[in-house]
């Protein structure tokens, strides 16, 4: 009930059931006819709407395209009429041949997420570099190149000491000289 007006449980009604509307007394036929004379009734109203609507489209687009689309001989406007119809192996090869050489790149590259403690360790290699090259102005790969007529050892050689009593195994680098293990003849 609605503002104290009993529903009339019209065909169309949504919030009753169907039981409900077919339990009305007074229909001029069954509930049954009358909803399918009402559905064949608006089917009809839409079709017509349709035609109608399809009717506009077709008369505003040129004669010329609405003879190519009812031609069903027509070629594509796609087709090349040097090359003529398209083989359908061919172009499966084709198109199989395209895909294999395919090589997608993406537009955004991932992030490359670095531990925290290997880009600390890199960050004081970095620094260590930086320090022993005098700012990466020095060349750590230049090799020195000591003339023929001077006896000096090269850098990291053994020096020979005299007394073979005790001796220490001793290298040079630089202007450091380290010993080693002490050999006992």
């Amino acid at each position: 009930m609605k503002d104290g007006v009993p529903c009339a449980r019209s065909l169309t009604c949504k919030s009753h059931s169907m039981g409900a509307k077919r339990a009305v007394a007074g229909r001029s036929l069954p509930y049954d006819f009358l909803l399918a004379a009402y559905q064949k009734k608006n089917q009809a109203r839409q079709q017509s709407k349709f035609f109608k609507i399809k009717y506009y489209y077709l008369s505003s687009v040129s004669d010329n395209l609405v003879e190519a689309a009812i031609d069903a001989n027509a070629p594509l406007e796609d087709d090349d009429m040097m090359l003529g119809p398209i083989d359908s192996d061919e172009e499966l090869s084709t198109v199989m041949q395209g895909l294999s050489n395919w090589n997608p790149q993406p537009a955004v590259l991932p992030i490359v997420q670095i531990p925290i403690d290997r880009k600390y360790m890199r960050e004081r290699l970095r620094e260590q570099l930086s320090q022993a090259t005098n700012g990466f102005t020095l060349n750590i790969f230049k090799i020195k190149i000591i003339p023929e007529d001077e006896e000096e050892d090269a850098e990291g050689e053994r020096d020979e000491i005299e007394d073979e009593t005790s001796r220490k195994l001793s290298f040079t680098v630089g202007n450091r000289k380290s010993v080693g293990l002490e050999i006992k003849n």
